[in-house]
């Protein structure tokens, strides 16, 4: 009798089905991959936007008094929904012009329309920027310079 070479049946759909849970799990690690990737790039385009707005709205309002001229108060957040995203913007009105914008993530409502740089306690401004985890505020303090260097020269 002479032997054939080769796999059986069972063999193949051993191998077969090995084969296809490989692949799923490469496909699922890819997939997760991509995911997690997209939403690194979120929180980081997140972070940089609350850094640059932080900074420069920091940096003002510790040079300058909480209104302007007019007023009015230097920096206002606007949101609003655009194409099922909420999209907001913190306007210089000093400039006339916006800082910057970002999307707001989270549920909850969108539209907002209010003063940044509100005074708090003790002097200090108080800046509610919506860039926390699920749309939450990051809250900051600024102290004008002139209230700590007019405190600092008065007598105890």
């Amino acid at each position: 009798m002479s032997e054939q070479g080769g796999y059986t049946l069972s063999e193949v759909l051993v191998a077969l089905a090995i084969a296809s849970l490989l692949v799923i799990a490469a496909g699922q690690l890819l997939l997760t991959s991509v995911t997690t990737f997209a939403h690194v790039e979120r929180l980081g385009r997140q972070q940089e936007s609350l850094v640059y707005t932080a900074t420069v709205l920091a940096d003002r309002l510790r040079r300058h008094d909480l209104v302007h001229a007019s007023s009015e108060t230097l920096f206002h957040l606007r949101c609003q929904g655009v194409a099922e995203k909420c999209r907001c913007t913190v306007l210089d009105l000093a400039a006339a012009q916006p800082l910057a914008s970002f999307d707001r993530h989270g549920e909850g409502a969108c539209a907002r329309d209010e003063p940044l740089g509100v005074a708090g306690e003790n002097g200090a401004l108080n800046v509610a920027l919506p860039l926390g985890p699920q749309g939450r505020d990051v809250v900051f303090h600024v102290t004008p310079r002139q209230g700590v260097l007019s405190d600092a020269g008065a007598s105890p």
